[in-house]
């Protein structure tokens, strides 16, 4: 049986949740993957063009005010015609991002679909909300009402047991969570040898921070991070700052801001330790994936590890929020 992976961006695309799990199911289903059929938005196959057309329309978009679920540019991906396409492949095995595409499995029921979730949506408009947006909990209510009407041939697949447990209570589809230290470890990225796994920090240590700046649970752990270590620590090490909107982050003699990086494994050879300045969030972190792909040194806070086993003897640092792990650093620079 050939799997047919559907997703809004080339599933070799290095950023980005959703793009990250299809990489990761790509590598499960890697027996096969000469016979793997990708359907996408970015440079779509003649297949795509033919199948994959976006009609947006403004019905399906005042939708969303009604299910606020849907914060995201889900009736943008709707087209009638991929949904024929879907429909009269049977029972064929389709493999879909659930945050962006959850309508299909949803109206091509004969399909068996594995739906990728990196987000849970009720949980990262709270976080990224809190009291704010009230109506978060009826984002919850409608996400719910979403996955328990997936058909039973359907699996929603999870990078944590964490966001299983929030999501999948009552559903009638299968389940199950990705094996990440065996895809890890079969990952192609050049890993660090031994003694490149260092936690020191001392002046001229490199320090990367990888994140979309232009959300606030990003912005505002950079910011507190920054903002408390002591100034001959911030000027003393050399602090890389990727991902787009670094530039409205503080400035710095020492601060490097490299804004959106075309490839992922440039940066992380670009630095000797990687920080996770997180207080909130949703879901499982992928920057943290990727820094354990590259075999990088991790200062990580509570929230930034979260639903992430981080592997036995692996360099790494967690402190509770971003000012505790500004203060560590603080105290363990070495200071020549």
């Amino acid at each position: 049986m050939k799997s047919l992976f559907l997703s809004p961006q080339p599933i070799d695309e290095r950023h980005g949740g959703g793009a990250v799990m299809l990489a990761l199911l790509r590598k499960e289903h890697a027996a096969g993957t000469s016979e793997v059929i990708e359907i996408h938005r970015g440079q779509p196959s003649s297949r795509a063009t033919r199948h994959f057309r976006s009609i947006g329309l403004l019905k399906l978009a005042l939708l969303q005010l009604a299910l606020p679920v849907l914060p995201f540019d889900f009736f943008s991906r709707f087209s009638i015609g991929l949904l024929r396409y879907l429909r009269s492949l049977g029972r064929q095995k389709v493999v879909f991002n659930y945050n962006q595409l959850l309508i299909y499995p949803l109206l091509a029921r004969e399909l068996i679909s594995e739906i990728v979730v990196h987000d849970v949506m009720h949980d990262m408009w709270r976080s990224h909300a809190g009291l704010r947006r009230p109506f978060w909990r009826l984002v919850r209510f409608w996400e719910r009402r979403f996955v328990c009407w997936l058909p039973a041939n359907s699996t929603l697949v999870f990078l944590s047991e964490k966001d299983r447990d929030m999501l999948a209570r009552g559903v009638r589809c299968q389940t199950r969570v990705i094996d990440l230290p065996a895809l890890l470890a079969s990952s192609t990225a050049q890993r660090r040898t031994p003694e490149r796994q260092t936690l020191m920090l001392a002046p001229g240590v490199r320090v990367g921070l990888l994140g979309a700046w232009n959300r606030p649970e990003n912005s505002s752990g950079a910011q507190a991070f920054l903002g408390a270590l002591e100034p001959d620590v911030r000027n003393g090490l050399l602090i890389r700052v990727a991902g787009p909107g670094s530039e409205h982050l503080p400035d710095g003699p020492s601060i490097e801001k490299l804004g959106f990086v075309d490839d992922l494994g440039d940066f992380f050879d670009g630095i000797d330790v990687f920080v996770a300045p997180l207080n909130y969030g949703a879901g499982v972190k992928i920057k943290v994936l990727n820094a354990l792909e590259y075999g990088v040194p991790l200062f990580l806070t509570e929230k930034a590890v979260e639903g992430i086993e981080l592997p036995t003897g692996y360099p790494f640092f967690v402190a509770t929020d971003c000012r505790q792990l500004a203060e560590h650093f603080n105290h363990a620079y070495a200071r020549s």
